[in-house]
């Protein structure tokens, strides 16, 4: 069995590398890799709080804050206020958020390609399943619930 250790470099640069690729694919939009998955789950998921955006991207609510600011100055997504809860703050996509989905999407989309080239279908299957059993075992060990949809979702 190799160096079980390079396992977490090798997720580590595959996430780098990924996050790099998805700025400069987004960057004449003035979305960073750190606004998409907030996009991506409003564009499954439109109008929900920001609370509840914050656990289904899985990261905590500081780095949403931020994201969602980004969104707003980018004319992206608008806050308002919960009418059920005055503390809490809803997010909707505005008309230029949905017009870039597309975009977006395809980005994803091209990542996807290229990360899976060379490889069979059925080799792409086989790293998919691995992968999730990793991220259950990574939610697992952390306490983190695992949000996502390990199937992408549409």
């Amino acid at each position: 069995m190799g160096d079980g250790q390079n396992i977490g470099k090798l997720i580590s640069f595959i996430s780098r590398q990924n996050h790099g690729y998805i700025a400069r694919r987004l960057e004449d939009l003035g979305i960073g890799s750190g606004q998409h998955p907030y996009l991506m789950t409003l564009y499954r998921k439109d109008g929900i709080n920001q609370d509840e955006l914050s656990r289904l991207v899985g990261l905590d609510k500081a780095t949403t804050t931020r994201a969602v600011r980004k969104l707003v100055e980018g004319d992206y997504v608008v806050r308002e206020q919960d009418p059920s809860d005055r503390r809490s703050y809803l997010i909707h996509l505005t008309v230029k958020g949905n017009e870039i989905k597309p975009m977006v999407r395809g980005t994803l989309r091209d990542l996807v390609s290229e990360l899976s080239q060379g490889l069979s279908d059925e080799e792409v299957e086989t790293l998919h399943g691995l992968l999730l059993k990793v991220a259950k075992n990574s939610s697992r060990a952390t306490g983190h619930e695992m949000c996502f949809s390990p199937t992408g979702g549409k």
